[in-house]
């Protein structure tokens, strides 16, 4: 059963749901890139030939309808003062929980200074690259030395952002608010409301 828009009655919210009908399809994309990079012009795809450019870069016309998507339902559902209009806003504390993302960041320094400084040296100089199995174990150890400095709060919101084998991601606010929350709280706002599938 189809029902019609004007069921909808959530007073505050019924034009942001009627916003989020109107915008469907790229709600339903917003983490797609695929799907953006098929909204490109013939000038636009062009312009990804550019060696400096990746295979997910799409042109800042396309990338500002993003943020203004984003920013729109941001606003909607936590104020224009629930969150920080940059994505990476430098901000000090999480705006949701309060932990200092800065020592967020020093937590995983300090695991992969660790990890880095009981890697072997091969006959070139540098480092042996490490299997996935002796990673793991070198994490383990990390953090089980790193721990010991830091609280629990921070122990448990650093886990999302632990180094992988060769690589890491970096660690900073987004929005305003800590990488674990925003995984947890703000991103699962973003996008598509599955609710909405059956109304037109």
């Amino acid at each position: 059963m189809i029902l019609e828009i004007g069921i909808i009655n959530y007073s505050f919210f019924s034009e942001y749901y009627r916003w989020m009908l109107d915008n469907r399809e790229a709600l339903k994309n917003l983490n797609n890139n695929n799907w953006w990079k098929r909204q490109m012009t013939e000038g636009e795809n062009r312009m990804r030939a550019h060696p400096n450019r990746s295979h997910r870069w799409i042109p800042n016309r396309l990338e500002k309808i993003k943020r203004e998507l984003i920013a729109h339902q941001l606003d909607a559902q936590l104020g224009k003062a629930g969150w920080k209009r940059s994505r990476f806003a430098s901000t000090e504390q999480c705006m949701r929980c309060n932990i200092e993302i800065s020592r967020l960041r020093q937590y995983q320094k300090d695991l992969i200074s660790y990890i880095d400084d009981h890697k072997e040296i091969g006959k070139s100089g540098y480092y042996n690259s490490l299997s996935d199995e002796q990673h793991a174990k070198l994490l383990q150890e990390a953090i089980k030395a790193t721990n010991p400095n830091y609280t629990e709060d921070e122990i448990k919101k650093s886990v999302i952002r632990h180094p992988s084998n060769g690589s890491h991601y970096m660690v900073s606010d987004q929005f305003g608010f800590c990488p674990d929350c925003f995984k947890r709280y703000i991103d699962p706002m973003l996008g598509w409301d599955s609710r909405l599938d059956n109304y037109k």
